[in-house]
């Protein structure tokens, strides 16, 4: 059995206030003092817990009790049921039928872990210690205090079977009061007082049971929600998945889970312990703590000693973990590298001031300084955003200077064509679709889909307002009787005529009039219509 307390040699003699313990603690705030006066008349005990106010740590494997005096309900001055401690820091008991005892003891908190790991945090060995201490301490001092009530049942077992005893042998003795009375009621009196023992030891016990928690498990959270208590008691987890605050249904009754922390964790749950105190009167389960069911297979083991700077951590993936070092030699630097081989760069890839030797295949690229082409290049789609100059397969904002050969693939810009924002003359044909409307009582015109349009009208009909006009756009629409004739149009009110008056159309069956428009400004497109032009 593990140490976890030491008697107070010297306790109650007078002279002795300073008490050493060999048993380790994590903290000082763990460390408590128990003192005891037993009656010698009958054993009784009774025991007093010291505060922190009337003890001090002068070493580290030491306690020294303080200068108090308590005062019992007799209001003497003298505390009879337990000790008194003068100015001079000497314990002195009272005397009078009594013996004094004490003891140093470590209870260690249990009410949360030392050390709380986050996401993305480091993790310290000594952290990592400290809550494994904790766990070892809190669980020796549990298992201690379940042997010392068992001991204690024991006793007071022991206690009660000899009382048993004493009673029938004082009853067999009774029964011959004319023999030796005098026996047979000094027989009863110690049967009395054996029993007197036997009761108070077993009160004992039941307190000592009584501090020893012990918790109930449960397997996950869907076992936990399915229990219907029926009195106050401790219940854990081993899976924790899922486990939040909140309340739930069982039986008709409703339940409260409560208390865990913002600090709580969020990831492999299923590895978690976590423990709570049931109150049937509120049927609450209120959270305690956590720990880790595994430790090695919750945290990452990695290699022996701290590696070395610049280093970095790989694995085998086989779970070996080893320190390995980049091999910059190889590398090229960032700032004006000169590639010798054949490099690919399949993203977006900036560099400054680049001098390519070899073939470059690259998706997209943009150079913030002046760019050297030394070979060839093969051009299959062509942006620039210099304007003016050639053109090239890169977005640069320097100069471009191609001493190879440049050939761009079928319908790709290329050197010498036009770009959009200088003045062209154009030695080549330009020509718009024209684009069929579909007939409608009210006919539709989209400008984003064409300049030019056509439609062959089935009825008297609407020209509507466009969509997506854009000012500066031109075209013209070619309108088309039906077989049948004498079709009107009417328009929107973003077309605008000479002197306000649209014009009549011709009526004659299959005849074409033209309408040629601007748009002059938003919701204004100046018309003008050319009739029978076929």
């Amino acid at each position: 059995m593990a140490v976890t307390e030491n008697t107070m040699t010297g306790a109650g003699d007078g002279s002795t206030n300073s008490f050493s313990f060999t048993f380790p603690y994590l903290k000082t705030t763990d460390l408590k003092v128990e003192l005891v006066r037993t009656t010698t008349a009958d054993s009784t005990t009774t025991k007093t817990i010291l505060d922190s106010t009337k003890f001090t740590i002068p070493t580290a494997t030491s306690v020294a009790l303080s200068s108090f005096t308590d005062t019992d309900t007799d209001g003497n001055g003298v505390l009879r049921n337990t000790w008194q401690a003068y100015d001079t820091g000497i314990i002195k008991a009272d005397g009078g039928g009594y013996t004094y005892s004490g003891k140093v003891y470590r209870s260690t908190a249990s009410d949360a872990l030392t050390a709380t790991f986050y996401p993305g945090s480091a993790i310290r060995s000594a952290d990592l210690n400290d809550n494994y201490t904790q766990n070892l301490y809190v669980t020796q001092e549990a298992s201690n205090l379940v042997t010392d009530a068992n001991t204690d049942a024991a006793t007071a077992l022991t206690k009660a079977t000899t009382a048993e005893t004493n009673a029938t042998a004082a009853l067999d003795n009774s029964q011959d009061l004319s023999a030796d009375p005098s026996s047979a009621i000094a027989i009863a009196q110690a049967a009395q007082t054996a029993a007197t023992n036997a009761e108070n030891t077993a009160n004992s016990a039941a307190a000592d049971v009584a501090d020893a928690v012990l918790f109930t498990t449960v397997a996950d959270k869907a076992a936990l929600e399915a229990l219907t208590p029926s009195e106050d008691a401790y219940y854990q987890t081993t899976d924790s998945t899922g486990l939040a605050n909140g309340t739930w249904t069982t039986d008709g009754d409703t339940y409260t889970l409560s208390g865990i922390p913002g600090t709580y964790p969020n990831t492999q749950l299923d590895g978690i312990t976590t423990k709570f105190n049931y109150t049937h009167s509120t049927k609450t389960y209120a959270y305690t703590t956590y720990f880790a069911n595994d430790g090695d297979d919750r945290y990452m083991v990695g290699p022996d000693g701290d590696g070395t700077d610049g280093y970095f951590l790989q694995t085998d993936g086989a779970g070996t973990k080893t320190w390995a070092e980049v091999d910059l030699s190889v590398k090229a630097d960032l700032a004006s590298p000169t590639f010798t081989g054949t490099p690919t760069v399949p993203g977006y890839a900036p560099l400054a001031s680049p001098t390519f030797t070899g073939t470059v295949a690259a998706a997209d690229m943009t150079v913030s300084g002046d760019l050297d082409v030394t070979t060839d290049v093969t051009v299959n789609s062509i942006a620039n955003n210099a304007g003016g100059g050639a053109t090239w397969m890169l977005y640069n904002t320097g100069n471009a200077n191609f001493t190879g050969t440049v050939t761009a693939s079928a319908g790709v810009l290329g050197v010498g064509d036009a770009l959009l924002a200088s003045d062209q003359t154009w030695t080549g044909a330009q020509r718009g679709t024209i684009t069929a409307l579909t007939d409608a009582a009210t006919i539709a015109v989209d400008f984003d889909s064409s300049n030019n349009f056509s439609v062959t009208l089935g009825d008297n009909r609407t020209l509507g307002q466009p969509t997506n006009q854009t000012v500066g756009q031109s075209g013209s629409i070619f309108i088309t009787q039906d077989g049948t004739g004498s079709r009107t149009l009417a328009y929107h009110a973003d077309w605008k005529w000479a002197a306000a008056t649209a014009p009549t159309l011709t009526t004659t069956a299959a005849a074409v009039d033209r309408i040629d428009y601007i748009v002059a400004a938003a919701n204004t497109i100046h018309a003008v219509a050319t009739l029978a032009v076929a």
